[in-house]
């Protein structure tokens, strides 16, 4: 099943891949960003105005669960289950942990409030590497959580150097010549030719490259 939330709208479209037919999911309320456990097979809905986080399975909303505030965003990892919502208000992620209560009932208990950059927007987890990433629109920085023990594991302010770093890019690459020996001359460099076009990135790219290591 594929879910599609779109922004202001009270239902989410939910798509059967085998079929492609459309079924849409009446929420009630205005929401912001749907996450998808593939391996419970639940989906987690966050609303623009309203501090709910409701649970999808199938075609119906089975449980909802408040929370203390609005939410914007937010993510799962398929591996260990856990949610990450961004509180774009309060610069903070919060870690939830979903369960099934003795009633058969779905909750969620927050594990912590993690602090990041200023005004989080989007988020994404890669679940075998256990890292979550935060963009932060107002700091022009990226933070790393380690999902192993919910720390911020690396902070790296990267708009600044990545539009100097494209924009030289782009007025070097504008002056590449490629020769019949397959070697690069490029004007502007003490050597006319490099071998390779990574090692031309590698030179420009070297601090940033440390973020997807």
């Amino acid at each position: 099943m594929t879910y599609v939330v779109g922004s202001g709208d009270d239902n989410v479209a939910m798509i059967d891949g085998n079929t492609n037919n459309v079924t849409y999911i009446h929420t009630g309320k205005s929401h912001w960003s749907l996450a998808v456990n593939s391996e419970t097979q639940k989906a987690y809905l966050t609303y623009a105005e309203s501090p709910i986080i409701s649970v999808i399975q199938g075609k119906r909303i089975i449980g909802s669960v408040s929370v203390t505030e609005s939410s914007s965003n937010i993510a799962v990892n398929n591996r260990t289950n856990t949610l990450y919502v961004v509180n774009s208000r309060y610069n903070t992620i919060s870690v939830m942990d979903p369960y099934i209560s003795a009633k058969g009932e779905d909750q969620m208990v927050m594990r912590v409030n993690i602090s990041v950059g200023q005004r989080p927007t989007a988020i994404a987890v890669n679940p075998y590497t256990n890292r979550i990433y935060v963009t932060n629109l107002n700091s022009d920085s990226v933070s790393i959580i380690d999902g192993s023990d919910d720390n911020v594991a690396y902070w790296k302010v990267l708009v600044d150097a990545a539009e100097q770093f494209f924009n030289r890019m782009i007025k070097e690459l504008e002056q590449v010549k490629v020769s019949a020996d397959n070697v690069l001359s490029c004007s502007g460099f003490s050597a006319t030719k490099i071998v390779g076009i990574n090692e031309l990135i590698n030179e420009r790219f070297q601090s940033l490259a440390l973020l997807i290591s």
